[in-house]
């Protein structure tokens, strides 16, 4: 059955491995850090397209995988001279994180050090944490932001002392997903009810029933140590316990989105107010309506880069939930079908 988001997920992987070359190239070493630690599925999935990525370019596993600040400090005194890359995502600002953001104690260890902040979605709240921001990249000598909507690329233009790009969240980079077999429902809510949700959408849900959840209870389990991961650092051709370390993360962020998957596997389509529920959809070829959460990142990333996928509608009602479920292309006798 034809895929629905191809040319869209091939026009970002190819973006994503654009700006990925003009910062590292084939067999050179560097960094991956701000391993996304806990269970949100949409952060492993942003760190498994970013890891693959660079493997591609470069060859090589990262020499160093960290998140906390002795890892800084290792970076500082046994890796001088590596690019380093932070991972993406929506947590650049105050929302999420404060003073002791892992960015801002790298900035400062690191002055000299190349430092590439891989695409994020910006969003301050305090001008006391902007300005923070601002000293701190206006001091680096070598930091590059990328961010991936239009509203966070203004905001750090305007404020941000640095080279400023565009880019696609490198999620994209996975390629596409196969869903796997199991039992599905008509109409699956993926809905998050944090700080960022955004609307509530009762009467779409009353009129449209299905299961309702959240993708935020992946199993522990995903994060035990397994001797695979000292097979395929091996097969990469590094035997060092550091290349052991870097394939283990990548490993655990590959469990979480493949719980994710399973999760996505069971909805013939699917509402979300989650912006990689979104990305993951897509890269699995499932029809979805997108809400947005409360600062229009999820919109804005859609506006910028996969509105030309048939597989998405936008919405921000009750309304334009059921408009939008109605119009989404649907399979009949083994292929697509669109709404009438």
């Amino acid at each position: 059955m034809k895929h629905l988001g191809e040319a869209v997920i091939e026009a970002q992987r190819s973006l994503i491995l654009s700006v990925v070359e003009k910062h590292v190239g084939k067999g050179q070493s560097y960094v991956l850090m701000d391993f996304p630690n806990y269970q949100n599925i949409g952060d492993s999935a942003i760190w498994l397209g970013m890891a693959k990525a660079l493997r591609q370019v470069t060859g090589k596993l990262p020499s160093w995988v960290g998140y906390t600040p002795r890892d800084v400090e290792i970076v500082r005194e046994r890796y001088p001279g590596q690019p380093v890359f932070i991972c993406g995502g929506g947590n650049f600002g105050d929302v999420w994180r404060g003073k002791d953001d892992l960015r801002y104690r790298l900035l400062e260890a690191l002055p000299d050090q190349r430092i590439v902040q891989m695409p994020q979605a910006i969003q301050f709240r305090d001008p006391e944490f902007i300005e923070y921001a601002k000293r701190l990249i206006g001091a680096h000598k070598d930091f590059h932001l990328l961010v991936r909507d239009h509203r966070s690329l203004d905001f750090a233009k305007t404020n941000f002392d640095c080279s400023v790009g565009l880019a696609p969240d490198t999620a994209f980079f996975i390629g596409k997903i196969e869903p796997l077999p199991t039992e599905r429902v008509e109409t699956l809510y993926l809905l998050r009810d944090d700080r960022e949700a955004g609307i509530e959408i009762p009467e779409a849900k009353k009129a449209v029933p299905g299961p309702v959840r959240d993708w935020m209870d992946c199993p522990t389990t995903v994060t035990r140590k397994s001797a695979s991961s000292v097979l395929k650092a091996v097969a990469h051709g590094d035997f060092s316990s550091a290349a052991w370390r870097s394939q283990h993360y990548e490993d655990v962020a590959n469990r979480r989105v493949q719980y994710g998957v399973k999760l996505l596997s069971a909805g013939k389509r699917i509402v979300t107010n989650r912006l990689h529920i979104h990305i993951v959809s897509t890269l699995m070829n499932i029809p979805h309506v997108a809400l947005d959460n409360n600062y229009g990142k999820i919109h804005g990333y859609i506006d910028a880069w996969t509105a030309a996928s048939p597989l998405v509608r936008k919405a921000k009602n009750d309304q334009e939930v059921l408009t939008g479920l109605s119009e989404l292309p649907y399979v009949a006798n083994g292929d697509w079908r669109n709404a009438a």
